[in-house]
């Protein structure tokens, strides 16, 4: 997408006050019941006493999202906000740093956690994961590439970690 094309999305986006809310809400909302699912799945894994899942459930995830933060830093990325000055939708203030989105590639791997075990309940995480994509793009905060990534990566590494070497 082209920097104008973005601009004038998220400028016709941020025209109408409850669309803003709207964003605002829903990027809250996906992000607060992913954590709270990870934390159920946790619970439930040890509870069951299934401590192998339990084990990968930590380390997967934590891996992956060590490895996009580092490479983050290592090549950093402008976001939307910085490149076309546009004011973003939902607060943010951070430089650079956007490519790939953590936050969608959070909800993914909670998905890619979950699969094995609810698919269901995965799937359901895959489709929060492609709403978060749409409202950070639609927010000013990511680029299309930089959630597309996010996912893509969390299904990599989550694919490997999970399918592959455990």
């Amino acid at each position: 997408m082209k920097k104008e094309t973005y601009r004038r999305l998220v400028e016709s986006v941020g025209k109408s006050r409850g669309a803003v809310l709207l964003l605002r809400w829903t990027d809250k909302l996906i992000v607060v019941s992913t954590i709270i699912g990870y934390l159920l799945y946790l619970a439930c894994m040890f509870a069951l006493r299934d401590f192998d899942a339990l084990y990968q459930g930590l380390l997967v995830p934590a891996a992956g999202f060590a490895g996009v933060s580092i490479f983050r830093r290592v090549f950093p990325s402008k976001r939307p906000y910085e490149e076309t000055e546009i004011e973003p939708l939902i607060p943010k203030e951070t430089k650079g740093r956007s490519f790939p989105s953590r936050h969608v590639f959070s909800v993914f791997m909670i998905g890619m956690t979950y699969l094995r075990f609810s698919p269901g309940t995965a799937a359901c995480l895959f489709l929060m994961g492609a709403v978060l994509s749409a409202v950070r793009v639609s927010a000013g905060i990511h680029y299309i590439k930089d959630v597309a990534a996010g996912a893509l990566m969390a299904v990599l590494i989550g694919g490997l970690g999970y399918f592959v070497i455990f």
